[in-house]
């Protein structure tokens, strides 16, 4: 038996503080919080949003996005019967985390090729304008002399005959053309070579 204080049998219906304003009553209310909780709550499907899972969650509330998200995925990808009891532990133990390193490494990988793709263009850029110089410093003549080489090969009779004949580019310009096009690693790679045509 205990102490008895005269409160044992009452019942309370409803309190009113007038000093306890909405903004005070969420303060601690788990389901109010906001920001980044409230961005790891919204990676979960609908269809485990619940409390226990806010609840959850709100304990991870300064952890980085990442980390939680990739513990979210780790637990769909793997639970069994307890969705919020594998989110949990998983989040506890970071079992999400080879997600995340597979994800960086993919993301390296992706700024390497891009990387390499930069380089490349820049190569090719490099050899457009070797090409271009190396062709604009032949002399007419020299063209001219390349002319009857080249106006046999595909590109020149498939391409520039016919603007030649129609009158929309020179010769001099359709030979150009040519020789770039159909010499142009030649050209790069053995500037003089161009003599060899």
């Amino acid at each position: 038996a205990g102490t008895t204080t005269g409160h044992e049998g009452m019942v309370i219906d409803a309190v009113h503080d007038e000093f306890l304003d909405d903004r005070q009553s969420s303060l601690f209310d788990v389901s109010g919080f906001s920001g980044k909780a409230d961005e790891a709550f919204n990676l979960l499907p609908e269809e485990y949003q619940t409390e226990n899972n806010r609840k959850i969650l709100s304990h991870y509330s300064g952890a980085a996005l990442d980390y939680i998200r990739s513990n979210i995925e780790y637990t769909l990808k793997n639970y069994k019967d307890n969705f919020s009891a594998y989110l949990n532990k998983s989040l506890k133990e970071d079992w999400g985390s080879e997600i995340r390193e597979k994800e960086e490494q993919s993301q390296k990988e992706v700024a390497k090729e891009n990387k390499r793709n930069e380089e490349e263009a820049t190569r090719k850029k490099e050899k457009d304008l070797a090409v271009e110089k190396a062709v604009n410093a032949m002399s007419e003549k020299e063209l001219l002399e390349y002319g009857e080489k080249v106006k046999d090969k595909y590109y020149y009779r498939n391409f520039l005959e016919e603007k030649v004949r129609k009158g929309e580019i020179s010769e001099i310009e359709a030979i150009k053309d040519a020789v770039k096009v159909i010499y142009y690693d030649r050209l790069i790679s053995d500037p003089e070579g161009r003599r060899d045509l």
